[in-house]
């Protein structure tokens, strides 16, 4: 890397993470993650973290969370250099985000947008503005940033928040298909993003992950999403614990961001070295390494095992 890519990532790491944790509390982090070590690493200071991902190898694939963890809670687990702060957990969220992927050959998908034009002209099918639009690759991932951070005073605003994030997926996804395409299912507040100055190095080639329209004034509040919501009702959403159910065809099954699959059946799952190397995203012959993709081929392998539907 020369030193003017070398400036323009750290200018587009700095500018991202200054912007998006602008207004956290003193007494909380927030989370790089990088997949290819599958490390947490827990920062306060903004500058600390810009120097971090700056020495990092450039062939990592680099996350932040959107969700930010009390520090009382990071400090008292066993092992917080191996573990993510799951929802229950999160003490606040920077805004809403969704996730717009587009065709690439290792997707293997049919109802995204063809192009990265034909995403933009998607998002600007959305009710309401994006502060953040990153192209993260293979599309673009795009943050409605909060004028402060929703910090969870209890339980109850916790599923407010939780339910509001499925629904404005959910309404994205309503918008997308009325073209025959679909947005990523985002809506965990636990949620990873790519984080802009890194590099998208699944497929053939590495791509840079940028900022391509910052509107940094433009926030909201949470009351300004609901009047374009779509009715839960009418879209057979329901909503327990702060998770999403769905009725889907005859298993009646729920979905559940927040659940676990059962111990015993996931070690013995993990004997299985193909089943290993997926859950591990580290195979070479899958035509579709997104998550999304994996999560696919998991569920698969996990039937084939005669595992139960409501397990998968």
């Amino acid at each position: 890397m020369n030193v003017i890519e070398e400036y323009k990532c750290r200018k587009h790491i700095e500018t991202f993470l200054k912007t998006v944790f602008e207004y956290k509390d003193p007494e909380e982090y927030f989370l790089i993650w990088v997949l290819e070590t599958k490390k947490s690493h827990w920062f306060d200071n903004i500058d600390q973290a810009v120097k971090f991902v700056m020495n990092l190898d450039k062939s990592y694939n680099v996350y932040f969370g959107v969700g930010l963890a009390p520090k009382k809670h990071i400090n008292n687990l066993e092992n917080k250099n191996y573990t993510r702060c799951k929802q229950e957990n999160i003490s606040s969220i920077v805004g809403l985000w969704l996730d717009i992927d587009v065709q690439a050959p290792h997707r293997g998908k049919d109802n995204l947008p063809e192009t990265k034009d034909e995403a933009r002209e998607l998002i600007k099918k959305f009710p309401l503005k994006p502060t953040i639009i990153t192209d993260s690759g293979h599309g673009y991932q795009i943050f409605y940033l909060f004028k402060e951070h929703w910090q969870f005073e209890d339980e109850k605003e916790r599923k407010e928040a939780q339910q509001l994030l499925i629904l404005w997926n959910k309404t994205a996804e309503v918008i997308a298909k009325r073209k025959g395409w679909t947005v990523d299912s985002v809506f965990n507040s636990d949620r990873l993003m790519r984080l802009p100055g890194t590099y998208n190095n699944k497929g053939d080639d590495p791509l840079p992950v940028k900022i391509v329209e910052m509107n940094e004034d433009l926030r909201y509040s949470p009351d300004d999403f609901e009047q374009f919501l779509i009715d839960p009702e009418e879209h057979n959403i329901k909503f327990n614990s702060g998770s999403e159910e769905e009725t889907i065809g005859e298993f009646n099954l729920k979905l559940n961001s927040e659940a676990s699959p059962p111990e015993d059946k996931f070690k013995r799952l993990m004997r299985d070295d193909y089943a290993k190397k997926t859950w591990n995203h580290n195979r070479d012959s899958i035509k579709d390494n997104s998550p999304s993709g994996y999560d696919l081929s998991l569920a698969n392998i996990a039937a084939r095992k005669n595992w139960e539907p409501q397990e998968i």
